[in-house]
């Protein structure tokens, strides 16, 4: 994985897919998922947009080296109350071992460079809107951009990876069903 390395971990893969039934447009979904998170529990979300609607919502765990990330027992109850409360009815899991949830927009700033969304060999690719909320000292923090959901196979991490360095990415997220964890991969600065 060279250029990138593993800055956060937590065990257990954990993820949430929800057809919402009333088709909430992405701002309203985006506003449900930021009220949703406490202070125990941030949301990170891939949100499937079809024309300005928030079609299907994965939830998933973005395990933090400051925060940590909650348990998939905590992280079943929240999506199962999310689910209930919204009336979103629970969507199919994905089919291979990994799940990365990648950026688009190099870095973080709003006015930075998006780019399209890869093709990769052996990995299938669903453009998606990237959501995450969490409260830090009683303050809620958003942050959104354009971003692909990659659902494909251990081997094909590394192909991931490279793709994730020509799109300058600082980090994203591996949901590793094969290995039963969640880790955050982050670009290497100065360490060779």
């Amino acid at each position: 994985m060279s250029g990138y390395r593993e800055s956060a971990s937590a065990d257990g893969a954990w993820t949430a897919s929800f057809y919402p039934g009333n088709l909430p447009s992405m701002r309203e979904a985006r506003g449900v998922l930021a009220n949703a998170c406490t202070d125990d529990m941030p949301v990170a979300a891939a949100v499937h947009n079809i024309n300005g609607y928030a079609a299907k919502i994965t939830i998933f765990r973005d395990p933090s080296t400051t925060h940590g990330a909650p348990g998939p027992e905590a992280c079943e109850k929240f999506a199962q109350a999310l689910s209930w409360t919204q009336g979103w009815a629970p969507g199919r899991s994905y089919l291979l071992d990994l799940l990365v949830m990648l950026g688009l927009r190099e870095g973080y700033d709003p006015s930075a460079p998006v780019h399209p969304a890869p093709q990769i060999e052996h990995c299938l690719s669903n453009p998606v809107e990237l959501v995450s909320a969490r409260r830090v000292d009683g303050v809620l923090r958003t942050y959104r951009e354009p971003g692909v959901v990659l659902n494909t196979t251990p081997e094909h991490l590394p192909a991931v990876t490279a793709v994730a360095g020509e799109l300058r990415q600082e980090r994203f997220i591996v949901t590793d069903r094969a290995t039963s964890r969640t880790y955050a991969l982050a670009k290497r600065h100065g360490d060779g």
